[in-house]
């Protein structure tokens, strides 16, 4: 963790003081966390929430893949593909078609940079 603040002594000398972690910010520290239904369609999912830890942090797209993210926590993907490729946009609320059992989701910034990621999820498909 960095905590930092400013200090100022009873002799009035503002000060600024810092500790900074030994733990890489590349870390997968950060987690996000999915919830999927049924879709309206068959084989269809629903991304319903999405809730990422830690709730500071920011994000612009929700990427949804078939197999695991290569790419870490500060690493840039393309926001441009398939499932079954380097992963799709998607939308909350908005249902997607997952070709195998389990889907890794990815939080990324506007530019593709990862934010956080998800565990192996199994969605809920409509039968």
């Amino acid at each position: 963790m960095t905590y930092w603040g400013v200090l100022i002594p009873d002799n009035k000398r503002a000060g600024v003081y810092a500790s900074i972690s030994t733990v890489s910010a590349a870390t997968d520290g950060r987690a996000a966390l999915v919830d999927t239904e049924a879709g309206t369609t068959s084989g269809n999912s629903l991304l319903k929430e999405v809730i990422i830890d830690p709730a500071s942090l920011m994000f612009d797209y929700v990427v949804v893949k078939d197999t695991a993210f290569t790419a870490g926590i500060g690493d840039t993907i393309a926001l441009d593909g398939t499932i079954a490729t380097t992963g799709k946009v998607i939308t909350i609320g908005e249902e997607f078609t997952p070709t195998g059992t389990s889907v890794y989701f990815a939080l990324t910034d506007i530019n593709g940079k990862v934010v956080a990621k998800s565990a192996e999820i199994t969605p809920v498909v409509k039968a």
